[in-house]
This record gives C-alpha cells, sequence and structure tokens, in this order.
C-alpha cells in the first residue's frame, strides 16, 4: 500500500496509489504532488488501478472543490488531470463528481 510520485514524463506527473484508497491517503498524495517543483509546468496523471477506491461521494466532491479554489500565483500553469480507475463503479464515482 502506497502512494508513488513518477516525475520522469516530460508533460505529466505519474500518481500511482495502492491499497485501500480513502481520503486521507488522497489528500496526501494531493498534498505530496502539489508541492512538487514541477507541479506547475506538467499535468497530473493518477493511476488507481492498484487500488480499492473507499472514498465516499462526499468526500470526493470535498477533495475536488479544494482543488478547484487552489490558484497558483503563476498566471499560466499545467491544470490538466487525467484518472484511471479498474471499475465501472470508480468512473461513476468520477463522472458524478
Amino acid at each position: 500500500m502506497g502512494t508513488f510520485l513518477d516525475d520522469s514524463h516530460p508533460i505529466y506527473i505519474k500518481m500511482t496509489i495502492t491499497g485501500v484508497i480513502d481520503k486521507s491517503i488522497l489528500t496526501q498524495a494531493m498534498l505530496e504532488l502539489m508541492r512538487h517543483p514541477e507541479y506547475l509546468d506538467k499535468h497530473s496523471y493518477w493511476d488507481f488501478t492498484k487500488g480499492k477506491m473507499s472514498v465516499s461521494i462526499g468526500d470526493l466532491k470535498e477533495i475536488i472543490e479544494a482543488l478547484r479554489l487552489y490558484k497558483p500565483e503563476k498566471e499560466v500553469f499545467a491544470n490538466k488531470s487525467a484518472f484511471v480507475v479498474d471499475s465501472k463503479l470508480n468512473q461513476a464515482m468520477g463522472d458524478f463528481s
């Protein structure tokens, strides 16, 4: 179980999360990504296929709203994220949010 950050790609930072994924793990992963020195210059790629989601819809919405509030001082920054999940339920949760 853990969070693995791979910044070797020139365009994005990949976060792979394994084990049971709950609100605290997801929040810690977001903080780790946002503290990365290349966060403003690269997009993010989240791989949840090796984990099991244990995040409620309410928690997921709260996390998404926190991300929407984040506005860096830099005028132009890479702000696209991709989320890869392994089940229709996880996909539906993401679509709902």
